[in-house]
């Protein structure tokens, strides 16, 4: 029976770092179709010469759309501009986005720990942003008039989530303590 670091260890570095990469991946795929699918509409109101289709989707709809399809084709970039203009984290995650995490697992348990914490919020808030991403294509569809007012909070905690490593950073100096992973592991001991 394996032992709580050795399940640590799989969970940091096997299955987490592909679960997010598989997020990323199947986003991609969506926004692609999301996207075909909007040139597909607009083609046909151009070819019918009308401004709304069968299933109500307008052209305003369809164009924004495209815009949403368009960042879930990229995740990957939105989230390394994100951590650019956000938390000026850009230089790290340029090469690497789950090199935004801090590296390598560490040596001892806390560190392995912390990989594993931080790659598990990495892949809520993904899945988040791409929540977030359905309800406003669901409203640009016309399918939910509320679609875009809970879009938006969704994609902030999936980004809060994302980077909740520079979150507690900036808590903690806000507050004038040191705070995060490292300072947990070193209270634990």
């Amino acid at each position: 029976m394996p032992d709580l670091d050795e399940i640590l260890i799989g969970l940091g570095t096997e299955l987490l770092p592909t679960s997010v990469q598989f997020a990323m991946v199947l986003m991609a795929l969506v926004g692609s179709v999301v996207v075909a699918i909007a040139l597909f509409d607009i083609y046909r109101m151009i070819s019918d010469d009308t401004a709304v289709n069968q299933n109500g989707t307008t052209v305003g709809g369809s164009m924004i759309r495209i815009f949403l399809g368009g960042l879930m084709v990229t995740p990957s970039v939105t989230l390394w501009r994100a951590a650019d203009a956000l938390l000026q984290g850009g230089n790290v995650t340029q090469s690497d986005l789950l090199g935004y995490i801090g590296g390598d697992m560490g040596t001892n348990y806390c560190d392995r720990f912390a990989s594993a914490i931080q790659l598990l919020f990495i892949l809520i808030g993904l899945i988040a942003i791409y929540v977030a991403y359905r309800n406003a294509d669901d409203q640009a569809r016309g399918f939910d008039r509320n679609g875009y007012r809970t879009a938006v909070p969704y994609f902030f905690g999936g980004l809060a989530c994302f980077f909740i490593n520079d979150i507690i950073g900036i808590i903690g100096a806000t507050l004038g303590i040191s705070v995060g992973f490292p300072q947990l592991c070193e209270a634990l001991g």
